[in-house]
């Protein structure tokens, strides 16, 4: 409640119609408003934000005005108004105090009603207004936009350059030509096209030193690039291609010179390629700057580029890929040395070194948990060895963990990474608490960028306590170790992993739990799902969620422990539910869990200020088995056959949704997050209405 109101509050502050600014001087300098009926007050300030804040930081000075009533009159412009003016004032009413009023003159509104293309023929208006996405939509929904004069003036040259790469090299986009009605608040556009001729590559030829390596190569390019469309960047496709295709035959430094022949009456433009290959090297010492906590081994084990060898681009490029993967250097640049001895150059490797060690404190918040924070310890290069040492330590309300990690990104020198994790755990449920304390070991491979593959052992001792009676009828063992072997695969191509605005992120996950490796549980534990973020428009994303996942029991086991079940509900999945709180129950309105669960997300994501964002979201989930009463805990420490009968079942049904809106303030760490969720279809022992503050996105 305090918190709301709070809200209230700043919002107020927001859109007030004064802005006040204090400086150490002791000077107050109040901003005022004025003649502005369409542009609201709030969008002036954000467009003339960086300008404002030096009146705030600094003694008034008049450039500072001058600066920030040309930028609003730019948003005006921006939004159609294009006679509108910004002019200022400043009253000293009195020593201690200025007064600034910005008068604002917005002027008429002004619509574009008719865009014309005159001679265009071989493209299309959709192909060619890819430069701007405003214009272009609206042109073709034919529906009228704001005239913005720098848009429109722009347009010829931006048209022109979709010509040139499109093969119409001699295409002539002429100026717009604009007619405005007598009330001068709708606009006619007209741009007049000569497209010309389009060109394609005719013919490619070569010259100079072609040796018999490297003709196949050079006759390969030709064949794939010949036919195809002509524009002037194809001569430097040609040049690079040639240039990389000798170097990765051990030519230090080729020389390529492409010319060009244009056939008007065939529409071709035919290229010849003069090659000079230089003389080709082996590689001699290598040497390395800057290194100096790393140690020069772990380089030169990263380097492609080796000491008798022949030079070759490709190995230079991937020596240079290799040593930027470790992520120890802000710099690297391999160059080769003057100095020849017997046909062989020596190689100089240049670093510079990032920071190897870092202490971080992280402070968050939880619905469930309340108040946490974490701490922890890294180095990335442990002795100079290029392996990474990590601790973290975390606490809340509920619970306190601590886990130590030691990974080898090139174990035994290949391109597997290993990870050999410690952990301790403690944490209150809603129906009992979970004390873990374990071990792992797990190799993981990178595949192409993207794409991150891992298998591993894991060890752990697990002791529940504070067990609701009612949730646990048959009293499954509180105290058992588990030893299981995990395979996960992990696809992420998001392009922000605190608010992604594209991308997607696809997972899958296999645990099984297997005594004769040292546990006593025996089960096997599927989850997989799926993240997917699309922008809608420039300040709009729309994100997509589901996963998924089985627990069953294997072998003599029957039933699953509470500690290992499914459970959802709260500020991660379906908002509308307080922690683990969707899904069968016990008499007093307990969780417990289930061996299955599903669980979908719908969520509109806008970005209202470079800080602040809003959402609204669906969320819609279940725990199977779900018939509702105190069976579920039957099914769950009986028979395992019934238990999977059961939980098929009852996978898809019982589906309960939460809907409603956020509001995220966007901090370094993640974005500070409130959610209001709203339960549609409320039961015994739930909340009609639940409120959520943590810190990080939904997912």
């Amino acid at each position: 409640m305090y918190l709301f109101f709070f809200l209230l509050f700043f919002l107020f502050l927001v859109m007030g119609k004064t802005a006040c600014f204090g400086h150490e001087n002791g000077q107050r300098l109040l901003l005022f408003y004025q003649g502005n009926t369409n542009i609201s007050e709030k969008k002036l300030r954000n467009a003339a934000q960086f300008e404002l804040q030096g009146l705030e930081s600094e003694p008034y000075r008049q450039s500072r005005v001058d600066d920030a009533a040309f930028m609003m009159k730019v948003a005006c412009w921006n939004k159609g108004y294009p006679e509108a003016t910004v002019s200022y004032r400043v009253i000293d009413h009195n020593e201690n105090e200025k007064h600034v009023f910005f008068i604002i003159d917005e002027g008429k509104k002004v619509l574009v009603e008719q865009f014309i293309f005159e001679g265009l023929d071989q493209l299309n208006p959709a192909g060619i207004l890819i430069h701007d996405t405003m214009i272009r939509k609206n042109v073709l929904q034919k529906e009228p936009f704001p005239y913005v004069k720098r848009q429109i003036n722009s347009l010829s040259q931006d048209i022109k350059s979709v010509y040139i790469a499109e093969g119409f090299i001699d295409a002539v986009v002429h100026p717009p030509q604009i007619i405005f009605n007598a009330e001068k608040n709708r606009a006619t556009v007209t741009i007049s096209i000569e497209e010309g001729m389009r060109y394609k590559v005719g013919s490619i030829s070569f010259s100079g030193d072609i040796t018999e390596e490297s003709s196949a190569a050079i006759n390969k390019t030709a064949d794939i690039m010949t036919g195809t469309t002509y524009f002037p960047r194809q001569k430097f496709l040609l040049q690079s291609k040639i240039m990389g295709i000798y170097g990765n035959l051990g030519f230090l430094r080729p020389e390529v010179v492409i010319k060009t022949n244009r056939n008007e009456m065939d529409g071709v433009v035919d290229l010849h390629a003069e090659i000079t290959s230089g003389r080709r090297i082996v590689i001699g010492d290598i040497f390395v700057e800057g290194n100096q906590r790393t140690r020069r081994s772990i380089i030169l084990k990263r380097m492609k580029l080796h000491p008798g060898k022949p030079y070759s681009l490709r190995a230079r490029q991937k020596s240079f890929s290799n040593l930027f993967q470790t992520g120890l250097f802000s710099r690297i640049d391999i160059t080769f040395l003057d100095t020849e001895t017997a046909g062989k150059k020596d190689v100089m490797v240049k670093l510079e070194e990032k920071p190897s060690r870092q202490f971080y404190i992280e402070p968050g918040w939880g619905s469930y948990e309340l108040l946490r924070l974490k701490t922890g310890y890294k180095n990335n290069s442990l002795f100079g060895s290029g392996r990474v040492f990590r601790t973290d330590a975390g606490i809340s309300a509920k619970g306190r963990s601590i886990k130590f990690d030691f990974i080898d990104p090139w174990l035994f020198g290949t391109s597997l990474s290993g990870n050999l994790p410690l952990y301790y755990r403690y944490r209150k449920e809603p129906s009992f608490t979970l004390e873990e304390s374990g071990i792992g070991c797990y190799l993981s491979k990178k595949f192409h960028k993207k794409i991150v593959a891992s298998i591993g052992y894991e060890y752990s001792s697990n002791h529940l306590s504070d067990i609701d009676l009612d949730a646990d009828l048959f009293q499954l063992d509180d105290n058992y170790s588990k030893a299981s072997v995990i395979m996960q695969v992990v696809k992420d191509t998001r392009n922000d992993l605190f608010f992604p605005t594209s991308g997607h992120r696809r997972y899958m996950s296999l645990k099984l739990a297997i005594p004769s490796i040292g546990g006593e549980l025996s089960y096997y534990r599927l989850t997989g799902g799926t993240r997917y973020f699309h922008q809608l428009a420039d300040s709009l994303v729309l994100g997509l969620r589901y996963s998924t996942g089985v627990i069953f029991p294997t072998g003599s086991q029957d039933g699953i422990p509470l500690g290992e079940r499914f459970y959802n509900g709260g500020e991660n999945s379906v908002r509308s539910f307080k922690k683990s709180r969707l899904g069968p129950v016990d008499a007093d309105g307990e969780p417990i869990g289930g061996a299955a669960f599903n669980l979908f997300n719908l969520e509109l994501r806008k970005k209202m200020t470079p800080h602040w964002a809003s959402s609204l979201f669906v969320d819609v989930g279940n725990v199977a088995p779900n018939s509702n009463n105190l069976r579920d805990e039957e099914l769950m420490s009986a028979d395992s056959s019934d238990l999977i009968e059961a939980t098929l079942k009852d996978y898809f049904r019982d589906m309960r949704a939460g809907v409603g809106f956020g509001v995220q303030y966007l901090l370094p760490v993640g974005p500070a997050r409130l959610d209001f969720g709203w339960n549609p279809y409320q039961r015994k022992h739930e909340e009609s209405f639940v409120v959520h503050f943590s810190i990080g996105m939904a997912f």
